[in-house]
């Protein structure tokens, strides 16, 4: 993706949205929900991310939580529905 412009950001420090990543494209900007996988914004068109782009993306999501980087939060729902203690 690096090679043809793109970046993936995490945003999981921003406590009043729902957890995303935002996909960069030189200066635009498409957020994608982890929980519902779909585009949270309406101004910037979701058809001008690749498909490759999108599938990298959830295909990192279906890997094992233990693989994944992030803080533990007790209580919290996993990005597969369970509830981690």
């Amino acid at each position: 993706m690096g090679q043809r412009g793109w970046k993936v950001k995490i945003r999981d420090r921003e406590r009043l949205e729902t957890p995303h990543v935002t996909l960069l494209y030189k200066t635009r900007a498409w957020r994608f929900g982890l929980r519902s996988e779909t585009f949270l914004d309406t101004e910037s068109d979701p058809t001008e991310v690749p498909k490759d782009v999108v599938d990298q993306v959830l295909a990192s999501l279906a890997r094992p939580p233990s693989t994944r980087v992030g803080p533990h939060v007790p209580g919290e729902p996993d990005f597969i529905g369970r509830t981690r203690g």
